[in-house]
């Protein structure tokens, strides 16, 4: 170009001409590349900077890999990088024209505004992180975005309908929307993806039957308007190792029994009061409606318990978890049952030993009071009725001769024994056992010693008390 403008320079000319054409020479040398411009529009959009990031930006450095948060390949601009700069901004129109550019990361700031339509239409974009920032508006064009694999827009304002084509971008392995205001219904596919996460949303509709495939490590959808149960072929792609989280939803139904849903934590379908299943604790409950085949078997809950020895199929392992629980139950209410017959074992076990033991101990008592009650034979007074019925049978039989000489010892003795008996305080028996005492209360008391002939009365009184007493004492 140097040797255009010196041929166009006449030889014949004034010489004042040179200085203009020294200045264009060194501005068609020195001048900033094109990438540089579109770098310094973004730094001309930037309302606040407390930190100095864009100092170095200047429009007369020939190439912008010098400046803080660019970067080159070969004096091309391959990414911009200035994560948590404090920068208060809106992203350029034409930040998306640069030709080659592959990463762009803004996350942290306060960049607000919505994403410029270049920045969709970006061939060469790999990395785009606007995470917690000021971003609104609707998210919609990303089919120009043939080569991202990292998206983070999480912690923004954006709005609307999650595109359909965003989950058919075939090298997108990272997403990240969660904390947004997105709407509809989640999209099928999602085939590349390694990390989605979609929480704290107002996504509604139900889940989809084809999701996910085997790269799935970690998939959150917690906190949106999910309706409906969760398809049986859910999922069915992921591996067990991955985590999914379906809590606090409106989902409801019974959890189907794959690999992957079942080895989730309890807390991965929390907030969900109308879902049922394992890994919740909150067990369905068996359909009354449902319908039974004719090779199927039924059984009673006591025997439902039991494992069965089929062949491992996905139905056989249901019911074995079922019977699981019921065995559980099952054991709790014998182990009660065998508790409280125990109990009231022992409690019979003791009735029938006090009550045999019962008699024993009245015999002893009944002993011992026959043994008291007889204490009244040793004593002067029985000995004197003794011999008074004596003498009463004799007399009886030797006639009346007899019974004056009697009459006269017995008056002799009498007389004696008032003697013996005026010598000393009269004794008298104590009955000690209540029979005696009752015995007492009916007058059998002991004969006064100083009655000279036996009266028939005193001798009635007697012979009653003798045959009377051993039936009392039974």
């Amino acid at each position: 170009m140097t040797s255009m403008i010196m041929i166009m320079i006449n030889p014949h000319s004034s010489f004042k001409t040179l200085p203009f054409l020294l200045l264009l020479i060194l501005h068609q040398s020195f001048a900033l590349t094109t990438d540089g411009i579109r770098l310094l529009s973004f730094k001309y959009s930037v309302l606040n900077d407390p930190l100095g990031v864009l100092d170095t930006w200047s429009y007369t450095d020939a190439t912008p890999c010098s400046w803080h948060g660019v970067v080159c390949e070969n004096t091309c601009v391959t990414g911009v990088s200035l994560p948590s700069s404090g920068l208060t901004a809106t992203i350029p129109a034409n930040l998306g024209s640069i030709l080659h550019l592959r990463e762009v990361n803004f996350s942290n700031n306060s960049i607000s505004g919505s994403i410029p339509l270049s920045l969709y239409n970006a061939p060469e974009l790999e990395t785009l992180d606007l995470s917690n920032n000021l971003m609104s508006g609707e998210f919609e064009f990303v089919g120009g975005w043939r080569s991202l694999r990292y998206l983070n827009m999480s912690g923004n304002s954006l709005t609307g309908k999650l595109p359909q084509n965003l989950a058919a971008l075939s090298n997108l392995t990272v997403v990240s929307l969660t904390g947004n205001q997105f709407s509809g219904e989640l999209p099928s596919g999602f085939e590349s993806v390694e990390v989605l996460d979609l929480s704290k949303n107002s996504i509604t509709g139900s889940l989809p039957e084809k999701f996910g495939s085997g790269d799935l490590v970690y998939f959150n959808i917690s906190h949106n308007n999910l309706s409906g149960e969760i398809p049986p072929e859910f999922a069915i792609k992921v591996p067990i190792t991955a985590t999914i989280d379906l809590s606090f939803n409106n989902l409801k139904g019974a959890i189907p029994e794959s690999d992957i849903l079942v080895n989730q934590d309890e807390e991965s379908f929390a907030g969900n009061p109308e879902l049922c299943g394992k890994p919740l604790k909150n067990l369905c409950e068996s359909s009354s409606t449902s319908t039974t085949g004719p090779n199927s078997t039924t059984f009673t809950p006591a025997i439902a318990g039991i494992p069965q020895s089929f062949p491992s199929t996905p139905s056989h392992n249901s019911s074995n978890s079922k019977s699981r629980f019921k065995t559980s139950t099952i054991i709790g209410i014998v182990v009660g049952d065998i508790a409280i017959v125990a109990v009231l074992a022992l409690v019979f076990i003791y009735i029938v030993k006090k009550r045999r033991g019962a008699p024993s101990n009245r015999h002893q008592d009944e002993a011992k009071a026959s043994n008291r009650e007889y204490d009244w034979g040793s004593s002067e007074e029985e000995h004197k009725w003794l011999r008074s019925w004596a003498c009463l049978m004799k007399r009886r039989n030797t006639g009346g001769e007899d019974e004056e000489e009697e009459g006269e010892e017995s008056s002799q003795n009498s007389s004696s024994e008032n003697s013996d008996t005026e010598s000393r305080p009269p004794e008298t028996i104590k009955l000690d056992n209540p029979v005696s005492k009752d015995v007492e209360k009916r007058g059998l008391v002991t004969v006064d010693g100083g009655e000279k002939e036996l009266e028939l009365e005193t001798l009635l009184k007697a012979s009653a008390y003798i045959f009377l007493a051993p039936l009392v004492r039974v």
